[in-house]
């Protein structure tokens, strides 16, 4: 299953938009698109130690 999400958008976006998306991740096994500021979104990557992630 392939989710599309919104990194930007909500509260304390990106880095807890990513948070949940790690976890819909590990816990349905799920593919999921972040989109929005690449570059932020990576900096919240970084930031939260995921560097090998496509």
């Amino acid at each position: 299953m392939k989710i599309i999400v919104d990194a930007m958008g909500g509260d304390n976006a990106p880095l807890e938009i990513i948070k949940g998306a790690v976890a819909a991740v590990e816990e349905l096994k799920a593919e999921i698109i972040l989109v929005g500021n690449g570059e932020e979104i990576l900096r919240c990557i970084q930031k939260l130690g995921m560097n090998n992630i496509p």
